[in-house]
């Protein structure tokens, strides 16, 4: 199993949670696809999103990121491994 695949619904948590992010219908049926990907651009997400999801992830995670490396970030499997990177 990739490693990014361990932390991916710590991932969907923090996208689900953030009010400013809109899933397309019928992706949870492709979630255990490895290979499956969501871009931030898929999911509307802005800078005002980026904010949301930077302050997520440092009052629930305590990880400090900036827009800058949300940005950088991409999309869903990005968010997994940058959470994997940031142990979790």
């Amino acid at each position: 199993m990739p490693e990014h695949m361990q932390l991916r619904d710590e991932a969907l948590t923090a996208l689900r949670s953030n009010p400013l992010v809109f899933f397309p219908e019928g992706y949870e049926a492709k979630l255990h696809d490895a290979d499956f990907d969501l871009t931030f651009a898929d999911l509307g997400m802005d800078s005002l999103a980026g904010m949301e999801l930077s302050i997520w992830l440092e009052l629930e995670k305590g990880i400090e990121v900036t827009e800058v490396e949300i940005q950088e970030i991409e999309s869903l499997n990005g968010l997994a491994r940058f959470l994997a990177k940031a142990g979790g």
